[in-house]
């Protein structure tokens, strides 16, 4: 492998595993799907060993192209789809790998913009499946600690981009950071969006500590991109500014241009990513302007972005520009492809426009930051709640349900409660008492989402709260 900087890291030439799949281990996508669905009991590991051994036993697929990394509580999905498409618009082959899917797993797995065909997802997860029947049989140590669904759907992911052969990949961090299995890849280049509190049990129930786990993806010789809500409040600057001396790293901050001048002092001379809104967007579903530039105080270097437009709410601004500057440490973006490349891309389940007549938005907000973020869109989209469609609600039992109800439900004059057929689906009927103690009006209430969705039909709405009842009514639209 040859590393001279932190644009090239990478192996020559193609990826040839070690092994041939046996009799039995090149498996069909029904059979792989069930078999990657089984390692779900195993949750999640702190641990790196068993990701690297799987990646070892397949013979470093990502050693083959370079890749870069988002982490962050919120955003960092839009982030990854915004720093692929402006990687692919740039010429590079590129892949894309987010998580979690909204209908179906192959979802999580792009290459050069299209979703992979679910044979080659069954291909990369045969790859996945055998090497750790290798591991097992070789390590003993590694194996004890079993393989979970994540590790393996990223082990498969990582084989597919080296099978189809990118130039560079983004990966989207699962869960924290530290002990992701995305940081078992040596990146180029990484960003943190934002930090908030979610997944409390696992990351820690403050800011600080979660911002130490989701601070474990920086390290030396790559640059990273420290998000809007990464470098606020104090408590999580001071954990990014701390793990970025202790690496050698000198971040590069994104900010709203209105706010430089109240930056606190050792961040002033440090680069930055700024970005200001040319036009806000006029109603839901309308477009948004944006400019975003580059700044290097110390070098008076620059780099600006004009005339970026886009179907978005206003909180999509900080993500385009924390996007436009990973994207830049890996190659030059030119302007006429950013504004393309932003232009088109698609942002499943983030206040997705997925149709005009009637108007319907998924936005896929599951906890109090990122339903803060949905309100605030609502708002500035549509500032007359009269004028604004009816809301349909769910949400997950381990989520602060009652913190989203708190935040979105006030909103809406006319709201519809559900819930969606995952297993960890809070019941529709607790719900409801939650939005109407939030709101003193009562709900409609159905228990089923298709049923919900029925009731809906022809009418405009807006439907948030849970990545799985998300999933569940873009498939029944489709």
């Amino acid at each position: 492998m040859t590393e001279t900087n932190a644009r090239v890291t990478r192996d020559d030439g193609a990826w040839v595993p070690p092994f041939e799949l046996g009799a039995g281990e090149d498996l069909g996508y029904d059979e792989a799907i069930a078999r990657i669905e089984a390692a779900r009991s195993l949750g999640i590991d702190p641990s790196l060993e068993p990701i690297r051994a799987l990646l070892d036993a397949l013979g470093h697929p990502e050693r083959h192209y370079r890749s870069v990394q988002v982490a962050g509580t919120n955003g960092k999905t839009s982030t990854s789809r915004y720093t692929a498409a402006l990687l692919r618009a740039s010429g590079l082959r590129t892949g894309l790998y987010t998580s979690p899917h909204l209908v179906r797993y192959e979802e999580r797995v792009e290459v050069d913009g299209a979703v992979t065909n679910p044979g080659a997802f069954a291909r990369g997860l045969s790859w996945a499946l055998a090497a750790w029947e290798r591991v097992r049989a070789t390590r003993p140590e590694v194996a004890a600690r079993g393989c979970t669904e994540f590790e393996l759907l990223t082990a498969a992911a990582l084989a597919q981009f080296a099978i189809a052969g990118v130039d560079v990949a983004v990966l989207e961090v699962g869960l924290g950071g530290r002990w992701d299995a995305t940081t078992a890849v040596r990146t180029c280049a990484c960003a943190i969006t934002g930090i908030g509190l979610d997944h409390t049990a696992i990351l820690g129930d403050t800011l600080a500590a979660i911002a130490g786990e989701k601070a474990g993806v920086i390290h030396a010789g790559a640059p990273v991109v420290l998000g809007t809500n990464a470098i606020r409040p104090p408590e999580v600057a001071d954990v990014m500014r701390e793990r970025c001396a202790r690496t050698g790293v000198t971040p590069r901050i994104v900010v709203d241009e209105g706010d430089v001048a109240g930056l606190p002092a050792w961040m002033r001379d440090l680069p930055r990513a700024t970005f200001a809104q040319t036009h806000r967007p006029q109603g839901l579903g309308d477009e948004m302007g944006l400019r975003v530039r580059l700044v290097t105080p110390a070098t008076g270097e620059g780099r600006a972005w004009e005339g970026i437009r886009l179907i978005a709410p206003s909180y999509q601004a900080q993500n385009v520009a924390c996007a436009l500057a990973l994207a830049s440490e890996v190659t030059e973006v030119p302007a006429p492809a950013a504004r393309a490349a932003i232009a088109s891309c698609p942002t499943p389940g983030r206040f997705e426009v997925v149709s005009r007549e009637p108007l319907v938005i998924l936005d896929a907000c599951h906890n109090p930051q990122s339903a803060e973020a949905f309100a605030s869109a609502v708002r500035d989209a549509q500032p007359d709640r009269a004028l604004r469609p009816t809301l349909l609600f769910g949400a997950l039992a381990d989520k602060d349900h009652r913190g989203i109800a708190c935040v979105v439900a006030p909103l809406f004059d006319d709201i519809v409660v559900t819930q969606s057929d995952s297993e960890r689906a809070l019941p529709a009927a607790t719900l409801a008492r939650e939005v109407a103690e939030v709101t003193g009006r009562e709900p409609r209430v159905f228990a089923r989402a298709q049923d919900a969705l029925a009731a809906l039909r022809g009418k405009p709405f807006v439907c948030c709260g849970t990545i799985t009842l998300i999933g569940e009514i873009d498939g029944l639209l489709r």
